[in-house]
């Protein structure tokens, strides 16, 4: 398990790094998805809206998260996740309402991991990272196969 589990740490700090490069070169960017193999090479999953030139955020989540429970159910990756930019729910308390959401699942762990976030300065796009929030969340992309 703890190869697993270093696998589902370095997908979650991919990640998360690229969100931060993508917030600090346009202070934006569309949701996005990845998977880690059992040898640790992280593959890109992108969303399919049909060719949109500008699609909706909202879109592109959904598209990803449709091939992510394909690519659990199959098998044959050690973890996934979806990224997206959200509002950080208040119950939560962060210091800030934005944040990076990563939603990363492995076989028996499920959790979104908030990064609260400011940009500081918009001629430079400098991203103000806050302290990490996590939440367990119910499988989506792993979820536990049922004995016949």
């Amino acid at each position: 398990m703890a190869q697993t589990d270093d696998q589902i740490e370095n997908l979650f700090r991919f990640t998360a790094r690229f969100a931060q490069e993508m917030l600090s070169e346009s202070g934006d960017f569309y949701p996005f998805g990845a998977t880690i193999s059992a040898d640790g090479k992280i593959a890109a999953v992108s969303g399919d809206v049909g060719g949109e030139e500008n699609p909706q955020p909202r879109d592109v989540y959904e598209s990803i998260s449709a091939q992510l429970v394909r690519i659990g159910a199959a098998g044959g990756v050690e973890g996934v996740a979806l990224v997206a930019q959200v509002d950080i729910p208040d119950d939560l308390g962060a210091q800030v309402e934005k944040g990076i959401r990563v939603h990363i699942e492995g076989d028996g762990f499920a959790r979104f991991i908030y990064i609260p976030y400011e940009i500081r300065s918009a001629s430079e796009t400098a991203v103000h990272l806050h302290e990490l929030l996590a939440v367990e969340v119910q499988p989506q992309f792993f979820k536990a196969q049922n004995p016949d």
